[in-house]
Order: C-alpha cells, then structure tokens, then sequence
C-alpha cells in the first residue's frame, strides 16, 4: 500500500512539473507580452471584468493592419504575446511607439493609448500596461472588421475604365456587398455583390463627383461595413482644341418611359471636306441624362474651323453630319442629333431606309455592329450584325412602329428580304463614307 501511494504521489509530481512547463510562458525572442490589469471606470474592482477584448496594433488609428490580441480574464487581468498572435515583427522587436486599446463592451472601453517600448522593455521581453475602463470610450474590432485596400483616398478613377475594389476581411465573413456614394456618403447605391472573394472590378459608370466613397459589408450582417475615404470619378483631362457638345440617344440603351439612357462611350471623328480624312478621333462620355461633357480637347492642336462630325458607337450604325460644322476655340459646339427637326445626318437621296430611326418623337442611332479594326475588315455590315438586329428587334413585332424599326419590305415579317435590303441600303459602312 505505501509502495502504490509512493508510486502516486510520484506521478503526480512528474505531471505537475510537465504542467508547470506547459505553463511557463515563452521568453523573447520567442514571444513578446504585453500584460497588465483592466480596471473598472473609477471602482478600482477588477473582478469581473472578463472577456473585454485588449487590441495590441502597430499604426496609429488602424489597429486592423498590425495588431495582436487577447480577452481580460477574472480579475481583468490580460496577457498578449505580439509576436505569436500577429507576427507584427520578426525579431528583433524594435523599441518605439505602439497603440493599445480595448473594444467597447456594453457602453465601456479603452480609447487608442500610446504604449512606449523601451529598449530594456525589448530586453525583458515584456511591457506592464494597466489600463482603465471609461464610458463611451472603445476602438474599432479588427477582429471583425472589413479594412477596404483600394480605393485609398483621394484617387481620380476616370469613366469607362476598370478599376479593382478591394478589402481585407476576416475568414469567418465570406459574403459582400459593395456600394457607391457620390454625396459624400449620405446615400449609397449598390454596385455588386462577390462570394469568396476580396476584389471587385468595377467599370466605373456615371455620375460623375469629387466626393465618392466606397462601402463593403458583410452581406449577411450590413452592420458589419467599412467606407473608404473621399475619391472623384472623373473624365480624363481637358486638352487644348475645339469644345463640342452632343446629344444621341442609342438603340436598347434609350429608355422611352424615363427618357433617360444608360452610360455610354462614343466615339467622336472630324473629318476634312473630302468627308473621309479623319482630322482627329476622340472618346466621348455620355452621361445619364444623354449629354455628353463639354469636352476642350477634340484632339491636341486642332485648329478651329469647319469639320465633318462622325458619331459612332460600338454596336450601333455610325453617322455622318450632312453639312460640315463649325468648330470654335471660344465657343461650344452644340449638337443635338436626336432633334428629329435638324435633318443633322446624312442621307442619300436614292435610298428610303432612313440613316436613323424615328421612335416617339426623336431620333434613334439604329443598332448595328461598328467594327474598329483595319481595312478592309474596318465598318463591315455582315451576318453577325443581321443576328443582331434579329436578336434586338424580333421581339417588338406587335411594335406601332415595327415596319419603321426594321421590317424593310413591310411585310409584317423578319426574313432574308429585310436582311437584303439593309445591306443594300447601309453597304460596308453604313453611310459614313470609309477612311
């Protein structure tokens, strides 16, 4: 009996000393502790202060980004090892300026606190912080929290580009939404929604602000958002040249009820009077009420002067203005090409397909695949614009306006006879002459 009781009491030892190494903590350079005692506001009774949670991070406001933690035990008490839990630095941990605080826990926290790092702190390998509890007071989670990484601040992402939204999140949230503000963030329309995943390429549409943010959330729990800071969505910059102004409205991008159309990238020409040299070529931003910008910059040093004005747009017919119009380095340059008054396009005289359709009381440019490439490939008008135009119009056949829109024999049908007549009648290039 002594023997087994001797045996007992041996193995209790040998497993409390296993137990007391398991618990000595680790010494630096293997850890780092940040310790201390979190205390009640003014009470000086730490007994129930548990489960707060102590934020150890490494820049100034923006505890997201570099930052280790542990939650106050019984007696308040809190240990964090800022090397394991974060790897804020390889060793050697450098004396300087680190942050602490607590995040706020039923009306109570720890606002951003400076913690100096000695180089005898560094050579101890821990630093004492007490900290006290006050009302109102409390930091961020980053535990918890979506840190969006683009846009920054103060970018200026131009209109019919991509641009990568982007965040850092934690691995428990998988679901997100991203929202715009243009007002400075007092209103937010969604953009788009991504799963398992921490980037989003926007293409950046209208309106145009300089006071844009960015808000990602957790899809499953809205509360759970970040909004980044100010940036513009803008327009490239404004060169030297003659300044126009254009109103187009575009087949399947016009809406007839709201009058409005979505956003758009047209492109501009002014050609000599030989109506086929092209003098300059530049992009044109419609915006959503179907105006583009006043663009100073209809290519670098061209004199003003009188030019043909080609519109055209990616999947729509281009036109030609039928007279040529006066360009003026002082003056804007105003047209409206869906004033169905102004005759502005060109149109042959032996043809009675018109250059544009008429659709509730304004012009229309008609859909049509414009081509940008080399001759002679250059404004083709083939079949795959014929299944095109099928694909866009066969629906409208109880349309008022259907032999007008694209029923060219008036036959009440779409056929090979419709096809025929619109290549006859639109050709290689519609009726913009090519290059």
């Amino acid at each position: 009996m002594k023997k087994g009781l001797l045996i007992l009491i041996g193995l209790a030892m040998l497993g409390g000393v296993a137990l007391a190494t398991l618990q000595t903590p680790a010494t630096y350079p293997a850890a780092f502790w940040i310790k201390g005692q979190l205390s009640q506001d003014g009470s000086g009774n730490p007994a129930d202060i548990t489960n707060y949670k102590i934020i150890f991070y490494k820049n100034s406001g923006d505890a997201a980004s570099a930052y280790a933690y542990a939650l106050s035990v019984e007696g308040g008490y809190f240990k964090i090892n800022a090397l394991e839990d974060v790897r804020m630095e390889q060793p050697p941990f450098t004396a300087g300026n680190y942050f602490i605080g607590v995040v706020k826990k039923d009306g109570y926290g720890v606002d951003q606190t400076v913690v100096t790092l000695n180089p005898e702190d560094i050579t101890n390998g821990y630093k004492v912080v007490p900290l006290t509890l006050a009302a109102n007071q409390g930091i961020p989670d980053p535990t918890t929290a979506i840190q969006i990484t683009s846009p920054i601040g103060g970018e200026n992402w131009l209109l019919a580009t991509i641009q990568n939204i982007s965040w850092e999140a934690p691995a428990s949230i998988t679901s997100f939404n991203i929202d715009l503000s243009v007002d400075g963030g007092t209103t937010y329309t969604n953009i788009g929604s991504v799963n398992n995943a921490k980037t989003y390429p926007w293409y950046v549409s209208p309106p145009m602000s300089t006071n844009c943010r960015i808000r990602v959330s957790n899809a499953l729990d809205p509360a759970t958002a970040t909004v980044s800071n100010l940036f513009n969505i803008g327009i490239p910059p404004r060169r030297g040249g003659p300044t126009l102004e254009v109103t187009a409205l575009l087949d399947g991008y016009y809406d007839e009820t709201t009058q409005l159309q979505r956003f758009a990238v047209l492109d501009i020409e002014l050609r000599a009077a030989d109506r086929t040299t092209i003098v300059t070529s530049e992009p044109f931003y419609m915006v959503y009420n179907n105006n583009t910008r006043a663009i100073d910059g209809i290519g670098e040093n061209i004199p003003e002067g009188n030019y043909y004005l080609v519109i055209k747009h990616i999947n729509h017919l281009p036109i030609i203005s039928n007279q040529m119009v006066a360009f003026s380095l002082t003056e804007t340059a105003t047209i409206d090409i869906s004033n169905p008054t102004n005759n502005f396009e060109y149109q042959p005289a032996d043809t009675s397909f018109p250059a544009m359709a008429l659709r509730s009381g304004v012009k229309i440019m008609r859909g049509g695949n414009y081509r940008y490439s080399d001759p002679p490939n250059a404004e083709v008008i083939n079949g795959d614009d014929w299944q095109q135009w099928y694909k866009a119009f066969g629906a409208n056949r109880t349309s008022a306006n259907w032999n007008e829109i694209v029923d060219g024999d008036g036959d009440g049908n779409i056929t090979g006879t419709d096809w025929q007549l619109w290549y006859k009648n639109f050709g290689y290039s519609s009726f913009v002459p090519v290059p």
